[in-house]
């Protein structure tokens, strides 16, 4: 297994309209599975989504920069 790299951005912009009127509502419980299959097996088809943009609510982007910020404490 590959060492995986992420990287937490801001929302510097409001979701534009268009983001919220083509997107597909889904739990993350639904999605995890997959991407984590996916990344594990360090599947090609990934690095074609690697600029797609998603919500995510702010309580879960607090977490999930914490979170990074300790990783990266933990690397250096």
């Amino acid at each position: 297994m590959g060492t995986q790299n992420f990287r937490i951005f801001g929302h510097s912009d409001a979701p534009t309209d268009d983001i919220r009127a083509t997107g597909i509502e889904i739990t993350l419980g639904q999605v995890f599975p997959v991407l984590g299959d996916a990344l594990l097996n360090d599947r090609t088809w990934l690095d074609d989504f690697r600029s797609e943009k998603i919500l995510l609510s702010p309580d879960l982007y607090e977490i999930l920069s914490t979170y990074e910020r300790l990783l990266r404490r933990q690397a250096g």
